[in-house]
């Protein structure tokens, strides 16, 4: 599913697929990781630091990743799907902790 905001809280307009490979690429790509839940009193949105760049950012970095799911292409999917993640871990870097590091940097590496 993709979300259209317009400055509101809700979104404006969801899309999504019902396309059986598509749905397929999707399953056949993505690994969900178990990890430690977030420590007491960790708040995500201290130190938050939300500019227009950032924001533009990450919203070029989704809609990419919708782009590349919908063209089934792996890589544009992998590069945007990290895009979005260090988008959102600049406007919000409370997201990620050591913890949370100690998981994704050996993936990052690979």
């Amino acid at each position: 599913m993709r979300h259209y905001y317009d400055n509101n809280f809700w979104p404006e307009k969801i899309e999504s697929t019902q396309d059986e490979m598509t749905l397929r690429f999707l399953e056949d790509h993505l690994v969900m990781i178990p990890m430690e839940p977030r420590r007491a009193g960790c708040s995500v949105v201290e130190g938050k630091d939300i500019t227009p760049e950032k924001v533009k950012a990450l919203a070029d970095a989704a809609d990419a990743c919708w782009k590349a799911i919908l063209a089934h292409d792996l890589d544009a999917f992998a590069a945007a799907y990290r895009a979005s993640f260090e988008a959102q871990i600049a406007m919000f870097p409370g997201m990620v902790n050591p913890s949370i590091n100690g998981v994704i940097e050996p993936i990052r590496r690979a």
